[in-house]
């Protein structure tokens, strides 16, 4: 009987190495890549799109910031050589973001550019409205992870409370220091500037970073 307790103890370790072996090799592998390990989990860029090009943010502050988004209506578009001449930047040097802000109506084209400032919200020399800025982190496979770490905000879990952001806007520069990273579905509160994207690939989470000006 002894044998044979001995013999089943036996096959329960050696079950559960393979098992933890198995879990450690995706999760090393997920780490490496998580943008094809995705694949296999479904993976669908434009849900990444939908969740950052939703208003929702706004919406459910838009009574506390007095602010009417049915009175938006002007055509937003700006050409990415526009936003250059008008030097619509924004730099994170903590996690290495250096790039354009798009402005447009159209949140699924800006995204797949880079940052996009939502239409609702407020700019740089107008503070009567926070500054919603979101970008893809991963966007499509397409990317390379350069283009990821400069362009979107990949990176932008790992920055810090403390950390500045600045924002060139028409000639000008804007200073903001981080105050809070939150991990939330929606917008929990409400800041000069506010930074989102999302924190998985299938998921509604998304990280949101406030900063304010200095």
């Amino acid at each position: 009987m002894k044998k044979y307790l001995n013999l089943f103890a036996g096959l329960n370790v050696t079950v559960g190495t393979i098992i933890l072996a198995i879990c450690t090799g995706l999760l090393i592998l997920f780490l490496q890549n998580p943008l094809n390990y995705s694949k296999s989990l479904g993976y669908n860029p434009s849900f990444e799109t939908e969740l950052l090009s939703e208003t929702d943010i706004v919406k459910n502050n838009a009574t506390n910031w007095n602010f009417n988004i049915e009175e938006e209506s002007a055509d937003l578009s700006i050409p990415s050589n526009t936003a250059v001449s008008n030097n619509f930047t924004i730099k994170i040097s903590s996690i290495g973001v250096e790039t354009i802000i798009f402005e447009s109506l159209n949140g699924e084209q800006a995204l797949n550019k880079g940052v996009w400032r939502s239409p609702f919200s407020g700019t740089p020399d107008n503070n009567v409205l926070p500054i919603i800025l979101s970008a893809h982190r991963w966007g499509y496979e397409t990317y390379t992870d350069e283009f990821r770490g400069k362009n979107l905000f990949l990176n932008l879990p790992n920055i810090n409370i403390g950390d500045y952001v600045i924002i060139n806007w028409n000639n000008k520069e804007y200073k903001y220091k981080v105050t809070d990273l939150i991990e939330s579905t929606q917008s929990e509160k409400t800041s000069d500037l506010i930074l989102i994207t999302c924190k998985y690939f299938n998921s509604p989470i998304r990280y949101f970073v406030y900063a304010a000006l200095v």
